[in-house]
């Protein structure tokens, strides 16, 4: 008795990209073992071994510090431009800030790893990040306030790219707890910024000596990754001569097959009257012309724009209106929730639980797109929930904070949701780098379109209810392209597909996103 072959998507994270990286296996994406990673040898000799209990202690410095230089400045965002003269535009501008540095800066990411290593970029990421920290509170203008954020945000943004290979590449055994370990420490920094920031403006302190307070944390990993860095050295991966070639001429390559499924039964000959016996050398030159028609194919959808993909376009869209959602909420709830009779500690400690939730998600959400069928309708549901928050602001906004609170938070499980369904979308480890290098930047860049808008708006008409009713329709439109990126459809399948639908033509028109 024959078993049925496994049909689940294989992800080879030991085959080098083209580019000489090495892919970053999903959490959750069908069985997959975390045998530990052999000591690779540096250029310099020296082996990348780092030992458990320092992983952990520097994932976590990391993860804790990722978000509160972001999400810390909402509660303050009145103060601060009360104290330049500047107004609401500038909400709209710091608010949007942190999504404008996430998306062009996390583009410097890979080529500055190649140079000075993982670690190297992680440990110089974080001395900006405490720089810009320390002194944006002293700038004289809005200008240089602005800029000095920009510089403290280009750490977090380096890292959100980095720490994920880092893991990888360092984590063996241990790699699938560092990465839990390191969403749910993302949430609880998150939610840190926003409930201690006005605490930290109280007393004999200002706005300035709150914002200072984060460089305290920030130069935590830098201690800590100068002595994993001595031990590293430059620690990114590096090709294995010849893999990419061997791969692309392999004409029996069949990289969505498992290795153990069972070879079809032969079939006898037929035996009507007049019939010819098959050819099994035809069958063979035939199977073998399938085999690299289709190898051939795969190789060129490396090269197909991800915008011929419907699925890569829609999680694009997805992810984008989550963030600019996610940073809205961050920069503007605070005021909405002042202006309808809350405290500032009140508000502050309000959006700190939308943050929050962002730490059951983490949890919850790798389990349920590993095991549905169905995730669409779960993608559309969190639109719903994050409209149902806003029109519960709108209607009643002191009555049940905490509610709509809640509505919006679980409406935020439309980040993990996102970012598990990079790998959980493709096969090819190559596509899976090339769909988050564009789903991150390019989402992280329309996300911050949405803040700016929105301090416009609200400059021109001194409306925060509009404000909100823009908000509730961009929720609902972040649950349809939840519901198109969420069918079950591979983005391979659609470049694959792209490719076999060309005209045949002597030109060579292919395009690279």
């Amino acid at each position: 008795m024959t078993s049925e072959p496994d049909q689940t998507p294989r992800h080879d994270t030991d085959t080098p990209l083209a580019d000489g990286s090495t892919p970053v296996a999903p959490l959750s994406d069908g069985p997959h073992t975390d045998a530990p990673l052999p000591a690779a040898s540096t250029p310099k000799g020296r082996t990348t071994v780092v030992g458990l209990g320092l992983a952990v202690v520097f994932v976590a410095a990391i993860s804790l510090n990722l978000r509160p230089a972001a999400s810390g400045l909402g509660p303050l965002m009145q103060d601060i431009t009360g104290a330049y003269g500047v107004g609401a535009w500038a909400d709209g501008l710091l608010t949007a800030l942190p999504c404008l540095c996430f998306g062009a800066f996390g583009l410097l990411a890979v080529p500055m790893s190649r140079r000075i290593g993982l670690t190297g970029t992680i440990v110089v990421a974080f001395v900006l990040a405490t720089i810009g920290l320390v002194l944006r509170p002293l700038s004289g203008s809005f200008g240089l306030f602005v800029l000095l954020s920009a510089l403290a945000l280009m750490g977090p943004s380096l890292v959100n790219v980095v720490t994920p290979a880092w893991v990888k590449r360092h984590g063996g055994r241990a790699s699938v707890a560092l990465m839990t370990l390191y969403s749910m420490l993302l949430a609880v920094g998150a939610a840190t910024g926003p409930a201690i920031a006005v605490p930290l403006a109280s007393g004999v302190h200002d706005w300035r000596d709150s914002l200072q307070t984060w460089a305290i944390l920030a130069a935590l990993p830098v201690v800590i990754g100068v002595l994993v860095l001595v031990r590293v050295g430059n620690d990114y991966p590096r090709a294995v001569p010849g893999a990419d070639a061997a791969a692309a001429t392999d004409p029996g390559a069949q990289p969505s097959a498992p290795p153990s499924s069972p070879a079809p039964a032969p079939q006898p000959p037929s035996a009507s009257a007049g019939s010819e016996l098959p050819d099994p050398a035809a069958d063979l030159e035939a199977t073998t012309a399938r085999a690299r028609a289709r190898a051939a194919a795969r190789e060129a959808a490396r090269s197909v724009p991800l915008w011929r993909s419907p699925a890569a376009v829609f999680l694009t869209l997805m992810f984008g209106l989550q963030s600019m959602n996610a940073y809205t909420q961050f920069g503007m709830l605070p005021q909405i929730l002042t202006d309808a009779g809350l405290s500032p500690g009140a508000a502050g400690a309000t959006v700190s639980q939308v943050a929050a939730w962002g730490m059951v998600g983490g949890l919850v959400m790798p389990t349920i797109i590993a095991r549905s069928n169905r995730l669409g309708i779960f993608a559309l549901a969190f639109g719903l929930l994050t409209a149902a928050g806003y029109l519960g602001l709108i209607l009643a906004p002191a009555a049940s904070p905490v509610a709509w609170a809640a509505l919006l938070g679980i409406g935020g499980f439309a980040f993990p949701t996102a970012i598990a369904m990079i790998p959980a979308r493709t096969r090819d480890p190559a596509i899976t780098a090339r769909l988050s290098g564009i789903v991150q930047p390019v989402g992280y860049l329309l996300a911050g379109i949405g803040p700016l808008l929105m301090g416009a708006l609200l400059q021109a008409t001194a409306s925060l209810t509009l404000v909100l009713w823009v908000l509730l329709v961009s929720a609902l439109a972040l649950g349809a392209a939840g519901w198109r990126a969420s069918a079950n459809r591979l983005v391979d399948d659609d470049l694959i597909e792209a490719v076999e639908s060309r005209p045949p033509s002597g030109t060579d028109t292919r395009e690279r996103d």
